[in-house]
């Protein structure tokens, strides 16, 4: 299981840099392609996140539809969606690989930090005579 408590718009930053949009972009009424798929990809992102149990800012889909804009109906349809893009379309397949390849990143950097954190506490305790 994975632990990492990333902010709210972290998520869509990752998901406009993906798709080289702005997160207003995202969460604009526009039906261009780019900006559609982006929605399905975070949609899709944060129900795996939510499964990995290392995300906490969505944990509904009127939640996740507010973040970009769209009511909890349009969130259940781009996740069914976006399953059957990832399945048979390259370039959504890309796109979805990506975005996880940098929160996989961002997920580690943290475990990195939080695990150096917690050494240096320990050896500070030790250091005054203290018990860990």
């Amino acid at each position: 299981m994975l632990n990492c408590n990333m902010d709210k718009n972290e998520l869509l930053k990752i998901v406009a840099l993906v798709y080289g949009v702005t997160v207003e972009d995202i969460k604009t009424k526009s039906r261009k392609r780019q900006l559609v798929d982006a929605r399905k990809l975070f949609c899709l992102l944060v129900t795996t996140l939510i499964k990995w149990q290392s995300y906490i800012g969505y944990t509904t889909t009127t939640k996740t539809g507010e973040a970009i804009g769209v009511t909890h109906s349009s969130v259940l349809y781009f996740i069914k969606d976006a399953q059957h893009q990832k399945r048979y379309n390259s370039n959504f397949r890309e796109a979805h690989s990506r975005a996880l390849g940098m929160i996989h990143k961002r997920i580690s950097e943290s475990d990195a930090i939080r695990n150096e954190t917690t050494k240096i506490i320990k050896e500070t305790i030790q250091a005054i005579g203290g018990k860990d």
